[in-house]
């Protein structure tokens, strides 16, 4: 191990989770591995300092998850094309608000640094955390190599070398220290008495459109800033922040069979039963009506 303090990160993954990673047989150069796609529980428990860098894209139905170091904090949605990176020797609180669909990668130090070392990048091994980040290149690659992980031939070997290789240059000019400006902000969001107005103001009014004009008034912004900085401080729009919070009130209200799953989605701010339906499914995989089955 390259550093005492560190544990390795697969060990320290089938500690946290429910479900431990199903690594692929063969590691690939400098004691980098990944997993092929698979499905874990929540998740509220603290990571300790890692000797690999972890990253990972989603599957599936999206979760909210939240991210907690000291006195940052931040949140977004495990959405389709959204990766989440964990620079090694980083210690943080996670919450994952659900099971989901995942598969990760453990990129050694030594190969990123490799990597950065060839495009001459002086801190491009030194990588930002990410939480369900907008990245679908990285998605996608880190979706290649779980389909890899299926691959038994070892003749695969060189693709997966090449893969890896890709994405480690994806990391170093997207989500390393190198690819941020010096003394750029890393947040131009809310302020937490802001986000609070927002989200209890939405959280209230379920059961109708809301507007910008409405969320910019509330905390004396434009209504073309406002989008922004609730994204920038909690990870998603304030339109995502809404579906979100009417799937989980639907989700609480199905669980009452007196209530048809009409009245369920206008009792959430749907207009028609085929557009909540439609919402559900989006968010949850399942329809209203297999979900209340599945109680």
């Amino acid at each position: 191990m390259a550093d005492s303090k560190a544990r390795n990160a697969v060990d320290e993954m089938n500690r946290v989770l429910d479900v431990g990673p199903p690594v692929a047989v063969a590691s690939l150069a400098c004691d980098t591995g990944f997993t092929r796609r698979w499905g874990h529980g929540a998740i509220h428990d603290r990571t300790a300092p890692m000797t690999h860098h972890v990253a990972m894209t989603y599957f599936g139905a999206p979760q909210r998850i939240e991210w907690s170091e000291g006195g940052r904090r931040e949140s977004s949605i495990t959405a389709r094309g959204t990766i989440t990176v964990i620079p090694a020797m980083h210690e943080a609180r996670w919450d994952l608000h659900g099971p989901i669909e995942v598969s990760h990668v453990y990129i050694s130090k030594a190969r990123l640094r490799a990597c950065a070392d060839a495009v001459g990048s002086a801190r491009g091994d030194e990588l930002l955390d990410r939480v369900a980040f907008d990245e679908p290149i990285a998605s996608r690659i880190l979706e290649i190599l779980a389909i890899e992980a299926d691959a038994p031939d070892p003749s695969r070997r060189l693709a997966q070398e090449q893969t890896m290789d890709l994405l480690c240059m994806r990391l170093v000019h997207g989500s390393s220290v190198a690819s941020t400006p010096v003394g750029a902000p890393r947040s131009r969001g809310l302020t937490r008495w802001q986000v609070k107005t927002i989200t209890d103001y939405l959280g209230a009014q379920l059961s109708r459109p809301v507007g910008l004009d409405e969320l910019s008034a509330l905390v004396g912004l434009s209504r073309f800033h406002v989008c922004t900085a609730f994204r920038l401080a909690t990870g998603m729009a304030p339109h995502q922040w809404l579906v979100h919070r009417r799937m989980t009130e639907a989700k609480r209200l199905l669980h009452d069979p007196s209530l048809s799953v009409t009245e369920v989605g206008f009792a959430v701010g749907y207009g028609s039963t085929s557009a909540f339906i439609a919402a559900f499914r989006k968010s949850t995989g399942v329809t209203p009506l297999r979900f209340r089955r599945q109680l």
